[in-house]
């Protein structure tokens, strides 16, 4: 039998969570929070620290991890930042949990796009000149030994 560590057993680390974000909810008003969401190399890192200097909020986290996963929003982070005002930018697809959980928030996510051919050159400069680690795929240093045609 495998024995899970305590803190999985425990029932109360999920309760205190959202005693938390109930007693925030109803003591405070909620701070304003500006969600972009974006697909990588669509300039949402510039966006975000232009927005982030210029109203002076703070930026904000809301992934449950990063990496060569998705960037799926975790509610911890949304109590977390609950009475702030926050800026973010996350690469995340509208899945069902996602899309309820910034309706949960009242956050309207700003949707920012480019054009498809110019994301694809920004990501093949990247992959050459940076990192080939991506959160919305996977690929490996082989990739630079691949043809360009």
């Amino acid at each position: 039998m495998i024995k899970l560590p305590r803190i999985i057993h425990k029932p109360s680390a999920k309760v205190f969570l959202e005693n938390r974000w109930e007693k925030q909810r109803r003591a405070a008003k909620q701070g304003r929070h500006i969600f972009i969401a974006s697909m990588p190399k669509s300039g949402s890192t510039f966006l975000a620290s232009a927005l982030e200097e210029l109203l002076g909020y703070r930026r904000a986290w809301l992934a449950d991890g990063y990496g060569r996963n998705d960037q799926n929003l975790y509610f911890p982070k949304f109590v977390d930042t609950f009475l702030l005002n926050t800026i973010t930018h996350q690469h995340l697809r509208a899945t069902e949990p996602n899309l309820e959980l910034l309706r949960q928030f009242s956050i309207l996510p700003v949707i920012l796009v480019r054009n498809i051919f110019d994301v694809v050159v920004s990501i093949h400069d990247h992959m050459f000149i940076e990192d080939y680690s991506f959160p919305t795929f996977f690929c490996d240093e082989h990739y630079r030994d691949l043809p360009l045609q």
